[in-house]
């Protein structure tokens, strides 16, 4: 099934021009994963911290979406990463 996702970000990763979009997730599969693979795939950029789940947005007490943070960077030449910047991003449940 096709889940969509909105998708900001600060530093070098907010001048990547991410962009919002759509993903293909199998049954089983966590959604972030897959948003996560995407945005490497397409900035150039690897996910060296998280992602983190910072909880939901709610808006009247009703679930619209849930917020993932991950930190995005380049690997170093002796190991580790390079932080780049913050990558967030916004899931909606499957009923919105």
């Amino acid at each position: 099934m096709m889940r969509t996702f909105s998708v900001w970000g600060w530093g070098s990763a907010a001048k990547l021009g991410l962009t919002d979009g759509k993903v293909r997730v199998a049954e089983g599969e966590r959604p972030i994963d897959k948003v996560v693979a995407r945005l490497q795939r397409d900035s150039g950029l690897v996910c060296c911290a998280g992602p983190r789940d910072e909880g939901v947005n709610l808006e009247d007490d009703v679930v619209v979406s849930r917020q993932w943070v991950l930190t995005s960077g380049r690997p170093c030449r002796g190991g580790g990463f390079t932080p780049e910047g913050e990558v967030w991003v916004s899931i909606p449940p499957l009923d919105t």
